[in-house]
């Protein structure tokens, strides 16, 4: 993999405080597709980022050491009962996701009543290493029957919260 360059990296640095902020979480989190635990070759806590306490992370790829709870799984079929998590949480991994329909129903399942389902897009996606890109309407229309609690555009960058 190509090395990402310091713009690259202050970038998401920047874009992932400000999505803390955004969505400024408390309770039991789950983090869908939270990583391997490497960002640009740094580990997450190298970069800035930190997690919220406690939060569950989902991954298919395993983490070595993880710094927090870690489960190997898929978005797309979550090993926990309905209604567990305060926060589900979706940082730039919703373009990752082999069947986004199924992923969403899947964090939606597993969110207790007037939880929080968090997602950070970009509307404009590498084809490199994304299965798809998004549009505005795309968006909107993946949480149809969900109330959109809030939502916040930074240029292509798009945090959206949705409450159940």
């Amino acid at each position: 993999m190509k090395p990402m360059s310091r713009e690259h990296l202050e970038y998401y640095v920047r874009e992932g405080r400000a999505f803390m902020e955004f969505h400024n979480s408390s309770g039991l989190i789950l983090d869908v597709g939270c990583g391997n635990g490497i960002y640009a070759g740094m580990r997450y806590e190298e970069t800035g980022y930190k997690y919220a306490e406690p939060t569950v992370g989902i991954d298919p790829e395993l983490i070595e050491k993880p710094s927090f709870p870690f489960i190997r799984a898929v978005a797309e079929y979550l090993p926990f009962r309905d209604g567990v998590f305060d926060n589900v949480v979706n940082a730039t991994s919703l373009d990752h996701f082999a069947d986004v329909w199924k992923a969403t129903c899947e964090c939606w399942r597993v969110l207790k009543k007037n939880g929080r389902l968090h997602i950070w897009v970009s509307l404009r996606g590498n084809p490199e290493k994304h299965v798809r890109t998004f549009t505005m309407d795309d968006l909107l229309m993946l949480h149809s029957g969900m109330r959109l609690e809030k939502l916040k555009r930074r240029n292509n960058t798009v945090f959206i919260t949705w409450r159940k």
